[in-house]
């Protein structure tokens, strides 16, 4: 979230408004924006100020000291603008001032807040212990080889730590935590949660619209060593989860939101099993445009009052289009096994569309909708072929041959699946890899024929 300095914090997202500065101390204020994830933008509006004397200006001996009195007055000036470079040096904003094209100074903050890099490291514990009973700040520079180029960021952090939790939380404190996690710009680790979303579409059209209603599958693996299973009187163990998603448009505002309660008494072996592998949990939105979308998704784990945070960025097709389009493809090894042997080393998710991180030699399986076909007139029936590539980097280390898609008897032709297996040779090199599935619908026009989709997996040592 980035707002003009002179909008309250409460109202940032709503009100805009313009000062010409403030003689407290803003310290404060930068320490809250930071811990909050906030960049400030300035303006001073008052544009260009000229400090020289003039006929309405009275002295009051006739030797007025006229040099003496405009230095005088641009040092007031100055110094009612300092509270506002104060703000944006230290959170990495823009101070725009001494100019009178004040809508040159929005247009640069908007553009500054259409893109930015998020980097972000741990601190080392000693930079938390304090100096003669008060804080040390630390300061803070980022650098770039590239010459020409300048570098805005946050000035330094203040060794505060958090204050630790004297009591357990009540409901309130768990929902602002939640919310805390939510909106903040950077990953809540109370327990490491992995994020992937996946877009599809309702095989049958709305009655009264006519149209597809498109879904957004939100799945999440949760590394569950940090969770806390609470001993049930039957001798199970219950985990308790409050899940919050929202999902943000091209114009940063929430396109559609959810909150999930999740609750399951299970086995201790059974727990453990969820401790080894990580808790696999997803959940169906409802979206009501295609485009694209950041979805932002808060779990909270009341028994230990921990929360974890993730987010992904996905862009939705449009399945009402009158052409072929594809669902996310879900891939994922379904050998018991191999899965085992990678949970074991501690890989989360291990085989799991979720992380999608598979062994050597794996036998991947990819799930696909295929939607929008043409049904041929004589046979009642589309056709459709299938092709699959693998890329490793730029380089293309295996392209499969189209085939005509099989579907079988009684399937809908609204929403037609489409899966398959593909074998990793044992040969391949641990790294990042892409799964290219492409559709071509042999009955359209050629520039609608065909759609593609793509996943990216990890294959490990």
């Amino acid at each position: 979230m980035r707002f003009t300095a002179s909008a309250s914090c409460r109202d940032a997202r709503r009100s805009r408004s313009f000062s010409d500065g403030f003689s407290t101390g803003v310290d404060g204020i930068v320490e809250l924006a930071n811990r909050s994830s906030v960049v400030i933008h300035t303006f001073d509006p008052r544009g260009l100020v000229s400090f020289s004397l003039s006929a309405v200006d009275w002295c009051k001996s006739t030797a007025c000291n006229i040099k003496g009195e405009e230095s005088k007055r641009e040092a007031t000036y100055r110094a009612s603008q300092r509270s506002l470079d104060q703000l944006a040096r230290g959170t990495g904003g823009v101070f725009f001032h001494d100019n009178n094209a004040l809508d040159e100074g929005l247009a640069t903050a908007v553009d500054d807040m259409s893109s930015y890099y998020l980097i972000g490291f741990q601190p080392k514990r000693e930079d938390f212990n304090p100096l003669r009973g008060n804080p040390q700040f630390h300061r803070m520079e980022i650098k770039v080889l590239r010459a020409g180029m300048q570098v805005r960021g946050r000035s330094g952090f203040l060794g505060t730590p958090d204050a630790p939790a004297s009591q357990p939380m009540s409901d309130s404190f768990g929902r602002e935590a939640l919310r805390k996690a939510l909106f903040s710009a950077f990953q809540e680790n109370g327990f490491p949660v992995r994020l992937s979303a996946f877009y599809s579409a309702s095989g049958e059209k709305v009655a009264r619209t006519g149209r597809r209603v498109t879904l957004l599958r939100v799945m999440l693996a949760i590394d569950a060593h940090r969770l806390r299973f609470k001993d049930t009187p039957e001798g199970r163990k219950e985990l308790d989860l409050d899940v919050v998603a929202a999902a943000y448009g091209a114009n940063n505002q929430v396109v559609v939101s959810s909150s999930k309660s999740f609750s399951s008494a299970m086995t201790p072996d059974e727990m453990n099993q969820i401790v080894a592998s990580g808790l696999l949990y997803g959940f169906d939105i409802d979206i009501s445009k295609p485009g694209p979308l950041q979805l932002r998704v808060a779990a909270w784990d009341p028994n230990s009052e921990r929360a974890g945070s993730a987010t992904a960025y996905v862009e939705v097709p449009d399945f009402n289009r009158a052409a072929i389009a594809l669902s996310s493809v879900m891939l994922s090894d379904t050998d018991a096994k191999r899965n085992e042997a990678l949970a074991r080393s501690g890989v989360l998710g291990a085989g799991s569309a979720v992380t999608r991180s598979f062994a050597p030699g794996g036998v991947l399986r990819y799930d696909c909708t295929v939607f929008g076909t043409l049904i041929d007139r004589q046979t009642a029936r589309p056709k459709i072929d299938i092709g699959v590539r693998l890329f490793r980097g730029p380089e293309r280390i295996f392209d499969g041959q189209l085939i005509p898609l099989a579907i079988p008897d009684g399937s809908s032709l609204a929403a037609i699946p489409a899966s398959g297996k593909i074998k990793l040779p044992e040969t391949l090199p641990p790294g990042d890899y892409i799964l290219e599935l492409s559709a071509y619908d042999r009955l359209q026009r050629p520039k609608l024929q065909r759609a593609v989709e793509w996943v990216d997996f990890t294959l490990l040592k």
